[in-house]
């Protein structure tokens, strides 16, 4: 073999290591991209679901805050009914002014 024979079987391996280290390097950045995408898919997935549940739990809050008012409303509203019964109450009784 003479020496032009071992540079071009160099260079042809030279050029086959390129060719499937850039193979490889496209495959490699094709499954890469490809699970991110699968990742953050889910981490959408992940973050829809904590919306959601946080969400409901707000929801929660407002309808636990909303019948606390509406418990003491009503509460008020028994206490001046009670109030303007006894004022009736003390209208009527007569009153003893021979103390």
């Amino acid at each position: 073999m003479g020496l032009i024979e071992r540079l071009e079987a160099a260079g042809t391996s030279i050029l086959l290591l390129v060719i499937a280290a850039t193979m490889s390097a496209v495959g490699w950045l094709v499954r890469r991209v490809l699970t991110n995408q699968a990742q953050i898919v889910r981490l959408e997935e992940t973050l829809l679901h904590r919306d959601v549940q946080r969400a409901a739990a707000d929801q929660r809050l407002v309808d636990t805050f909303a019948k606390w008012d509406q418990q003491r409303r009503d509460d008020q509203a028994d206490v001046r009914a009670d109030i303007k019964e006894i004022r009736a109450d003390l209208r009527l009784r007569p009153h003893n002014l021979d103390r």
